[in-house]
């Protein structure tokens, strides 16, 4: 009586766990609930459509297509990788643009923002305020800041003549700095009680009106919110403003 013993190589086994992994990870975003451990599998889908490319060539070079396993497994990988490349493809260079390209003479008037999440509990001020300074945008918002990080930021108000200030000690804090005017400005909690949100006019050099909403939802995971609910609702709440506003809309 002989045994079935499948002749397989380590490369081959490798590659199709890796094929089948990367499957199960992205069959998690097709499951229609609210748990951080299947919501933060949303994020990466750059990542899983290059590692499930990586793998599948891996196993179609190593591995032996008259095998069932090997047939089935690529299969699987090739399904994996239509799904992700579906989901970034309108966001690569090879989609339609929605939006016009600007070139140098057109006349436009612009508007630079600077957008950065400080982490709380970094006390590098010195290099913002570097890069604040190389770039010199009209606009800086600052994410993740508290009352020392409100301090820190105190020498560039001098340049920035209109500010939205909401620090907070729970990493959800925010500044607004702004050489333009900000008219109507509010500070929203849309969802959560401790989860600041701005909604603000900018008033461009032209006389146009921008609507600006900076938001800062919390993400999915277990030590932040272990559901996904929150965030999902603030974002589709911002969403329904933004359809609605009649003028240019920013989302940062």
């Amino acid at each position: 009586m002989h045994l079935y013993q499948p002749n397989i190589s380590i490369g081959e086994m490798l590659f199709s766990i890796g094929v089948l992994f990367f499957a199960v990870l992205t069959s998690l975003q097709m499951i229609r609930k609210d748990q951080w451990w299947i919501r933060m599998s949303d994020f990466p889908h750059f990542q899983l459509t290059v590692l499930t490319f990586v793998c599948l060539a891996g196993l179609v070079f190593f591995g032996r297509l008259s095998d069932w396993f090997n047939i089935a497994v690529s299969l699987i990988g090739l399904a994996t990788l239509v799904y992700q490349i579906v989901i970034i493809f309108p966001y690569t260079p090879l989609a339609s643009k929605r939006v016009k390209d600007w070139s140098p003479g057109c006349n436009a008037t612009l508007l630079s923002i600077l957008e950065t999440n400080v982490y709380m509990e970094n006390s590098d001020f010195h290099k913002l305020l570097t890069v604040i300074g190389n770039c010199d945008p009209d606009i800086v918002i600052a994410l993740e800041t508290d009352k020392k990080w409100e301090k820190a930021l105190q020498p560039i108000e001098k340049h920035y003549d209109y500010t939205i200030k909401y620090p907070m000690d729970n990493t959800y804090g925010l500044l607004i700095y702004s050489k333009l005017e900000l008219k109507d400005s509010k500070i929203n909690f849309l969802v959560e009680k401790d989860i600041p949100s701005v909604d603000t006019n900018v008033v461009l050099n032209t006389g146009n009106t921008i609507r600006l909403y900076v938001v800062h939802p919390q993400p999915p995971s277990p030590t932040e919110n272990e559901r996904s609910t929150e965030r999902d609702a603030e974002l589709v709440i911002i969403g329904k403003k933004s359809r609605d506003c009649r003028g240019p809309v920013i989302v940062a």
